[in-house]
């Protein structure tokens, strides 16, 4: 008989023998005198409990012991064991499944994979990084989910469920030390309360790595991690048919944030603004763009020049989600879910990789509040099953709403000379140049969402089964943005306005006292412009229907037991507001829902006696407006932005194959495949190059006013979809030996994926820089008993070094910049546990 780890309570050896979580299947890996066999795995991604192998879901799952037992500590890491997962982190956690997500972590934007904690939707990327602390288990669910999840899961859903308080003493505590200073502590206590009544479990958490990469800049260590956090849950069981859960949760982030590598590039049009910009650097720093990127990339990878407006990334999070579940009856349960979340966070971004104030984007100074949002939703469920069993339903009611503001600065400079840029002679006296071309967006967003769905599974006959379901969701979203310009008594003796060196507002002044009067804690004032206070309201529905077919079989040959599905799904993603003005209306410009339509065949079989897993799945979606990312020129200001936009028709086809092999009754191998191919049909955009090369390049151009600039009209269309690599596999292999009066379980893993294409701008894409393969190569040694755990452990242990994060873009300053993984990193880590 099958055992359930995800409901039942586990017997510690239990925990030495969790299995590889490279694969899709739990598996409990018995002594020598039990029967060797899979273990079932029970998935709740539909809503309701089901085994894996019954899920019509291209669906990877872990318990909280496998997270523990393989080292990983949050999502991030997951993306070294998950088929088709990719996570960057630069100051917040960028998503993708299936070459789906979103690089933008701004408020107005949304990404499409969704992430959920007990059942609550987490909308922002800030805090998307999440520790796995005392979980009960993590899902991964590729492909659209738009019926039971709702907008925002174009690509898929990631679930995350925490332990439950339960009667009874218990506690989980470790320490994890390694190289650059690792230092983490985690623990839980369970508390019981009111026996059979009341239980609460407290949970503590801190993360610490010193940075790996140098900056000369500033002396300091960059690529650091610095998190602290605290979770505290409450179970009251009223009476035997109602459960009531309380989870609050606080987390706080104050760590230095990413060094990026930087080299120069030549490529016909790259550069615009460095160009543009060549004289006032060479007067204010005597150096060109190029020469102080190139100073930056002739350091290596680890070291770096970085100059930093603001040095840290700061974020607070407070959370809560209260659960109250009530079995109306043996066949029907009503479920509410309702949490609310609060972020404030900081974190700029030094766009140029330079260590010159020339690019700065999202900064905190004095006067600016950062990036807060309130965010409240709620969700009515009802579950149960009718005629004998044979139909299974869910349906529910679901509302959201998100309430933000963003107010941070952004711009070039301050840079100062004391002569004007070409000017053979200085300024009299002790009077200073400044260019300083910042502006701060003082954005309010206020985004509603409400919706209704429906989903049941008929059991047609003893082996079909056909499912379907269809969710209605109504959304309204609203932005204002207001830009304001620095107050002209930057200095005292006040500055003196020159006009707009680029663009048409000030972004020059004189500074008769010297530079030293100028203050970067100024006060922000209206601008002139009426172009910058707009306000903006986009309304969208849609229906996202799902139907799947499923068949079931057991004993064909060598195969125990399987099941067949072929499933139609359609998923959508929100369009939005862009917080930037349209480069040729000056408008605040808009962009449409992603929309999907998801094909997908998949068989799962148990096999050889259950010894053999095989899950796979094969899945082509189409995308309609598809939200990528370009870069266009400030109507205002000049300068570059980035931008959504839809490219009008993609798509990804796919296969995916999951397997686990226990060959001997102490050994596991793991061995997972997939193989992709994305298609952008169509996608016009437009790119802005210096004067003549779009001749050059043979393109549509019409030259700006800032001569010799030139937007030209280009066609995207050949370009690799992003995050989604050509194939990837892991390979992983893992045995357990009584040694000691306890279990030692050595394994060892290695993924590798081909041709992961980050690039965001027409040029860096060309350019193919930001094109890379990608490995990893870990290891470790476990000891452990009922009370304690030894763990060793190494990853990246190649030392495969790539860019991860950064701002992929080329045709702004002509460069390749961004910054690099982690190097090979190990350490120890002790546990006990009663």
């Amino acid at each position: 008989m099958y055992k359930n780890r995800m409901l039942a309570t586990i017997s510690p050896s239990a925990l030495c023998s969790a299995i590889a979580a490279a694969s899709t299947s739990m598996v409990a890996l018995p002594s020598a005198a039990q029967i060797v066999g899979l273990e079932e795995v029970i998935v709740t991604a539909r809503k309701r409990q089901e085994t894996l192998l019954d899920a019509p879901l291209a669906v990877t799952a872990f318990s909280g012991d496998q997270l523990r037992a393989e080292g990983l500590r949050n999502l991030s890491d997951l993306a070294r064991v998950v088929p088709n997962l990719d996570v960057a982190t630069d100051a917040q956690a960028q998503i993708y499944i299936r070459g789906v997500g979103a690089r933008n972590p701004g408020i107005n934007y949304d990404s499409g994979v969704g992430i959920y904690v007990d059942g609550a939707y987490l909308s922002r990327m800030q805090g998307g990084l999440l520790d796995n602390v005392d979980l009960a288990s993590v899902q991964v669910v590729r492909g659209p989910q738009g019926t039971l999840f709702g907008k925002n899961t174009t690509g898929g859903a990631i679930i995350y469920t925490t332990n439950r308080p339960v009667d009874g003493w218990e506690g989980d505590f470790e320490v994890r030390v390694g190289n650059y200073d690792r230092q983490d502590f985690k623990g839980t206590v369970n508390v019981p309360l009111i026996e059979g009544t009341l239980n609460s479990r407290l949970s503590a958490w801190s993360v610490h790595r010193d940075g790996y990469i140098d900056n000369e800049w500033d002396d300091s260590e960059r690529n650091e991690e610095d998190r602290v956090g605290g979770q505290g849950q409450l179970r009251w069981l009223p009476t035997d048919a109602v459960t009531i859960d309380l989870n609050l949760s606080y987390s706080e982030t104050d760590q230095a944030g990413f060094g990026q590598d930087c080299n120069p590039i030549d490529q016909p049009g790259a550069g615009f603004l460095a160009e543009q910009l060549a004289p006032l650097l060479l007067e204010t720093t005597g150096k060109t763009y190029a020469e102080h990127c190139a100073d930056n990339g002739a350091l290596g990878k680890d070291d770096v020049i970085n100059d930093y407006f603001t040095p840290d990334t700061k974020e607070e999070i407070w959370q809560g989600i209260a659960t109250l579940e009530w079995e109306l009856s043996d066949s029907l349960s009503f479920k509410s879910i309702s949490a609310w979340r609060d972020i404030e966070s900081e974190g700029p971004t030094d766009v140029d990789a330079v260590g010159i104030a020339l690019l700065t984007a999202g900064a905190s100074t004095p006067a600016t509040d950062g990036f807060q949002t309130d965010i409240f939703s709620q969700e009515f469920q009802l579950t149960g099953s009718t005629l004998n069993d044979k139909l299974s339903f869910a349906t529910g009611l679901y509302y959201f709403e998100e309430n933000g503001t963003v107010n941070l600065a952004s711009g070039q400079g301050p840079l100062s000379a004391d002569r004007f840029p070409g000017a053979p002679f200085p300024l009299p006296g002790d009077t200073n140049f400044l260019f300083y071309n910042f502006s701060l967006l003082d954005t309010e967003t206020d985004n509603e969402s409400m919706a209704a769905y429906v989903q049941f599974d008929w059991d047609l006959a003893d082996q079909w089964t056909v499912s379907a379901g269809i969710r209605y969701t109504d959304e309204t979203r609203e932005f204002r943005r207001t830009r304001l310009v620095p107050d002209a008594t930057v200095g005292n003796p006040p500055a003196q306005p020159l006009g707009g060196v680029i663009g048409g507002e000030v972004s020059a002044w004189l500074l008769p006292g010297g530079i030293e009067t100028f203050n970067i804690a100024h006060d922000w004032i209206a601008s002139i412009d009426p172009q910058n206070d707009q306000t903006v309201s986009v309304d969208s529905d849609d229906w996202t229907p799902m139907v799947s077919l499923g068949y079931s079989f057991e004993n064909i040959g060598w195969v125990d037991n399987g099941n067949a599905y072929l499933t139609y799904s359609e998923g959508f993603l929100s369009g939005g507001v862009s917080e930037q003005l349209d480069p040729v209306s000056g408008e605040l410009g808009t962009f449409k829902p992603e929309e999907v339509k998801n094909y997908e065949l998949g068989v799962k079989l148990v096999a050889l006696d259950n010894t053999l897993s095989i899950n796979t799945a094969l899945f082509y979606m189409d995308y309609t407006d598809r939200q990528l990312t370009s870069v266009k020129l400030n109507p205002t200001t000049g300068a570059p932005q980035g931008t959504a936009i839809n490219a009008a028709e993609s798509s990804v086809m796919g296969l995916e194959i999951e397997t686990v092999w226990l060959p001997l009754s102490n050994l596991e191998l793991t061995a997972n495949l997939t193989l992709n191919d994305g298609d952008i049909d169509e996608f016009d955009d437009t790119q802005i190059l210096g004067g003549g090369a779009g001749n050059e390049l043979g393109l549509d151009c019409i030259e700006l006013d800032t001569a010799p600039l030139e937007v030209c009209s280009i066609d995207r269309s050949d370009e690799d979809l992003p995050r989604l690599p050509e194939y990837s596999y892991t390979l992983g292999a893992r045995m357990d030996f009584s040694v000691a009066g306890g279990t030692l379980t050595p394994q060892i893993s290695y993924n590798y994926r081909d041709s992961v294409e980050y690039c965001q701008d027409r040029g860096s894409c060309v350019s193919g820089a930001y094109n890379q393969d990608r490995e990893n190569l870990s290891a470790s040694l476990t000891w452990s008993n009922e009370t304690w755990r030894i763990r060793l452990w190494g990853n990246n242990l190649t030392d495969d070094r790539y860019i991860s994060g950064g701002q992929f873009v080329t045709d702004t300053l002509g460069s390749i910049a961004g910054h690099y993984n982690a190097p090979r990193t190990y350490g120890a880590d002790l546990g006990f546990k009663f």
